[in-house]
């Protein structure tokens, strides 16, 4: 190509014109190579939130897992479930009338019997935490109650006092006395064993 024609094609090129020794550019190099080593890239700052807001929930959840620990330190962080009752009636007294003479043999078909403690007694009812159940029930607990609320004494056939340990049977939802219901004694305790088996 002839010089003089590529000299005067470069000439109307502006990019050709543009080299590193123009002083103009060497400055705006300058400062394009210093923005783009102090600013910190946009894209940063969204992340930046997203962390903190990170941060932020694992010290809530932190926090509330030691509230829940501390809530919950008695049952080793369990949920405690309310205990199972049964529900019983205790007769009017007369039924003292009908009585039958206390054996095994009587006491063996009674469809519910039990043992345990009286840990609650009101005007209204009496709560007994079982700790044999030998036919009738699994519950932990038994409530007694009786059907007429006018009753001056709650189950006066027998003197339930609280703290106290009971060998209790019953018929038909009601508790039977003549004896085959009472303070728990070793002697009553054998013969509900042999007539109803060592209980659960």
């Amino acid at each position: 190509m002839d010089p003089k024609l590529e000299q005067r094609l470069r000439g109307a090129d502006p990019m050709a014109r543009r080299t590193l020794d123009d002083a103009n550019d060497q400055d705006w190099l300058r400062e394009t190579a210093h923005s783009v080593t102090t600013q910190p890239p946009r894209s940063r700052r969204p992340r930046a939130l997203v962390l903190g807001a990170a941060a932020a929930a694992l010290m809530l959840a932190a926090t509330a897992g030691g509230f829940l620990l501390r809530s919950t330190g008695d049952s080793g962080g369990a949920t405690v479930a309310a205990p199972t009752v049964t529900n019983l009636t205790l007769g009017p007294e007369d039924t003292m009338s009908m009585c039958m003479a206390f054996s095994v043999e009587a006491l063996s078909p009674l469809p519910v019997a039990f043992s345990g403690e009286v840990t609650e007694k009101t005007a209204d009812e009496i709560l007994i935490d079982v700790d044999t159940w030998y036919r009738g029930g699994d519950t932990d607990q038994v409530r007694l109650s009786a059907p007429d609320m006018s009753m001056t004494s709650l189950g006066s056939s027998i003197d339930f006092q609280e703290g106290a340990r009971y060998l209790v049977t019953a018929t038909d939802g009601t508790v039977n006395y003549c004896g085959f219901s009472g303070p728990w004694t070793k002697e009553k305790a054998d013969a509900f064993a042999a007539a109803f088996g060592s209980g659960q």
